[in-house]
């Protein structure tokens, strides 16, 4: 059994090593559970809470692809929230990945960064009666990611979440990030994000209009993509 740990806080480093021997502590909190499971735990080394994502055990071929050629969930998601952030989006800080393997074999990995607090995905936008205000945020930000030639596959509507600031702004924050696309500039690709950001064809519209403006391109050309990529999914 082979392990890689990576993080830049040595004071990390024990719940690394004891994720890579027995999995999540008992104590910690699950949050999710689904394909991966994802739970909050305090972590005494640092003093906080810290958010635990716990990739599933691949497939047999999976697990000779990335234990051989191809990076893993947790290491991707870590390197992207650095590269992420230093490009000024908002996601959580990374903190670490553990990699665990037995021979060419990938077995487990885990991607530990900082526990959000007061965020709320833009699922829940209609209750509360805030639609139109996050929903244009939220073009903000998908804006500047293609302007920065960033696709995020996943760009959906848990996976992209906001809290309301004292100044009365919104902050948008990005998670699941480890399938992304740098360097990538073919609009039909970037304009897959309409699909997966919404199921109400009324917040298209809006949304659609919003990120026009903030593209600085007709509304013309942006609204019938838009329509496309969501008429592709619903």
């Amino acid at each position: 059994m082979s392990v890689k740990i990576h993080t830049q806080i040595e004071a990390l480093r024990p719940l690394l090593r004891r994720l890579a021997a027995n999995d999540v502590p008992a104590e910690a909190e699950m949050i999710y559970s689904g394909r991966n499971r994802v739970y909050k735990y305090f972590s005494p080394e640092i003093g906080k809470e810290v958010n635990i994502k716990c990739f599933h055990v691949p497939h047999i071929i999976n697990q000779i692809v990335y234990g051989t050629f191809r990076d893993s969930k947790a290491r991707r998601a870590y390197f992207h929230a650095l590269r992420l952030r230093r490009a000024g989006f908002h996601t959580p800080e990374p903190l670490g990945f553990v990699e665990v393997s037995a021979g060419p074999l990938f077995r487990r990995a885990y991607f530990v960064s900082e526990q959000l607090q007061g965020y709320t995905d833009v699922r829940e936008i209609h209750s509360k009666g805030i639609c139109h205000d996050v929903l244009n945020a939220v073009a903000q930000v998908m804006a500047e990611l293609h302007r920065k030639e960033v696709w995020m596959k996943d760009f959906s509507q848990g996976n992209v979440l906001y809290r309301r600031e004292s100044d009365g702004s919104f902050d948008i924050q990005i998670v699941d990030i480890n399938r992304m696309r740098f360097d990538e500039n073919r609009s039909h690709l970037l304009m897959r994000n309409f699909s997966t950001i919404t199921d109400h064809p009324d917040d298209l519209e809006y949304l659609a209009e919003s990120y026009a403006k903030a593209m600085d391109m007709p509304k013309a050309l942006v609204l019938p993509r838009a329509r496309a990529a969501f008429r592709s999914r619903h």
